[in-house]
């Protein structure tokens, strides 16, 4: 093989490389526009995760829910009616205890 060729293999080469890199640029082209917009999005989305929380903590306060329970008809334990009544001792059949089966075993012989 005569330098001639291996000149005319070589420019090939780079030729093909050269337009490989080329068209790698040209199919990135839009990345950096992309990147910048995804940034923007995940900021927007920090914003409304950060807005969504402190919603969830002041909906979620004690205040917030002692409001709400009044609201609907909840009577707090301190104006409740308060009645002192008698439990009766349980029956002696509910106090006793099963006892438990003994233990069996079963061999079998192949």
């Amino acid at each position: 093989m005569s330098w001639q060729d291996r000149a005319v293999r070589y420019m090939l080469v780079y030729f093909i490389l050269a337009t490989v890199l080329v068209a790698w640029r040209y199919i990135q082209r839009d990345l950096p526009t992309r990147i910048t917009e995804l940034q923007d999005q995940e900021e927007q989305l920090y914003n409304e995760r950060s807005n969504l929380s402190i919603e969830l903590q002041s909906l979620t306060s004690p205040v917030r829910i002692r409001e709400w329970a009044v609201k609907n008809g909840m009577i707090p334990f301190s104006k409740a009616k308060k009645e002192p009544t008698d439990f009766e001792a349980p029956s002696q059949e509910t106090l006793t205890l099963p006892q438990p089966k003994p233990l069996e075993v079963e061999t079998q012989w192949n």
